[in-house]
């Protein structure tokens, strides 16, 4: 190949051919400068490009992604595209732009197509419609920046998430971040180019920075994820499930509401400590479907008392172990409080037989909130003993001992 370009273009004149690349791999050394097809009517890629430039389809009338395509550089697709036959494909740069220029498709068939695309802190920018003829399976697109000027259709889940750890993300608006020029921000016409479909949408990973979403129309199953604080600054009005998960604080400044009836219609996942700005209103389900907040300490909690719940449970985390459920929407807390049981003081006339072991009169206290007060009733057997004995002289001083009662 020499110290040139690899470039493949078609010489005829008579109409253009297919080409297919199906070797058993295509390794780009260092001294070729770039990759480069133009020119053919399809250009199938079968077998796994590696390549220390650049990858460019250009003026081809269709390109084929059958397997993986590794560069240093950019790679740029042109030409419109499908990804083939029930093919998972992995289009992976270091820190550069990958660019469609025009429509991405799966191919009609039995299996869905899958495809993932990885550019570090480089930019994916979609100009084509995504999935508009044929919508792909699962999408992942893993980038510092996101570009999408077209809808986006698919029926698997779709992932996006920014690279760079701390990285903030901003839906609905633009915010700068501390580490680079921009976040990874997605404008409420872009948000909107999202299409109802997918069985999943997930925003955002457990290294990312601070997340704020101020888009409030949300289509399909959505999961949220922070690695630092997330703000929900709009009403949010969704037709699906709702998941939004931060490391450290969930922050409501404004409404979620779902028309969704099922039991986990509305989850927020809080590392740290649950805020509630909002007010009673804060979290809206449809009928029979219920919300459910996870945090750690009901003491550092705001606004948690405003919402209605049925229910508090304790020493339970999201996704570990957790006491059985009740019905209805709940407060969930990783912290584990400590009840006291005390016995009421007792007095004696001269005479008087020894109270038997379960006759104590007990209280308890050490409740976090009213509702704990009148669920949390504590069961099991008290049993006592006593210095006391019946003839004893009056006076003070008497003991009075735990024998092996039992509370649950």
């Amino acid at each position: 190949a020499g110290t040139g370009n690899f470039t493949l273009t078609s010489g005829n004149n008579g109409g253009r051919p297919n080409l297919t690349l199906n070797a058993t791999n295509l390794a780009m050394g260092a001294s070729v400068g770039a990759f480069n097809t133009q020119g053919f009517a399809t250009l199938t890629i079968a077998r796994a490009i590696n390549s220390t430039s650049t990858i460019t389809n250009s003026n081809n009338t269709l390109t084929v992604l059958g397997a993986n395509i590794t560069s240093t550089s950019t790679q740029t697709y042109s030409n419109a595209t499908t990804v083939a036959e029930g093919a998972s494909v992995t289009l992976a740069t270091t820190n550069s732009a990958v660019t469609f220029s025009t429509t991405l498709n799966g191919t009609a068939g039995g299996v869905a197509e899958n495809l993932a695309i990885t550019a570090g802190t480089g930019t994916v920018t979609f100009t084509g419609v995504v999935g508009g003829t044929t919508p792909l399976g699962n999408l992942s697109v893993t980038a510092d920046n996101l570009t999408v000027s077209a809808n986006l259709n698919g029926s698997g889940i779709l992932t996006l998430q920014p690279t760079t750890a701390a990285r903030i993300i901003v839906l609905g608006g633009v915010q700068l971040d501390t580490l680079t020029t921009n976040g990874f921000n997605l404008s409420s016409a872009e948000m909107g180019r999202i299409t109802a479909g997918w069985s999943s949408v997930v925003i955002g990973n457990t290294t990312s920075g601070s997340f704020t979403n101020s888009y409030a129309t949300l289509l399909n199953p959505t999961t949220f994820i922070s690695g630092v604080d997330f703000t929900n600054s709009v009403a949010v009005n969704a037709s699906n499930t709702v998941l939004i998960r931060a490391l450290q604080d969930v922050i409501l400044t404004q409404s979620i509401t779902t028309t969704n009836t099922s039991a986990n219609a509305i989850t927020l996942v809080a590392g740290r400590n649950f805020t509630n700005n909002f007010g009673a209103n804060a979290l809206v389900t449809g009928a029979g479907g219920r919300w459910l907040v996870y945090s750690t300490n009901p003491t550092n909690t705001t606004g948690e008392q405003l919402l209605s719940n049925a229910f508090n449970r304790y020493t339970c985390t999201y996704g570990g172990s957790c006491p059985t459920l009740a019905a209805g929407n709940g407060l969930l807390y990783s912290y584990t409080p400590l009840l006291d049981v005390t016995i009421d003081p007792q007095s004696y006339n001269y005479g008087d037989a020894v109270i038997a072991p379960t006759g104590y009169t007990l209280q308890t206290s050490g409740y976090l909130n009213a509702l704990d007060t009148t669920a949390g009733i504590i069961g099991g057997v008290g049993n006592f003993s006593t210095s006391y004995v019946q003839g004893n002289n009056a006076g003070t001083g008497f003991t009075i001992t735990n024998s092996g009662s039992t509370f649950s």
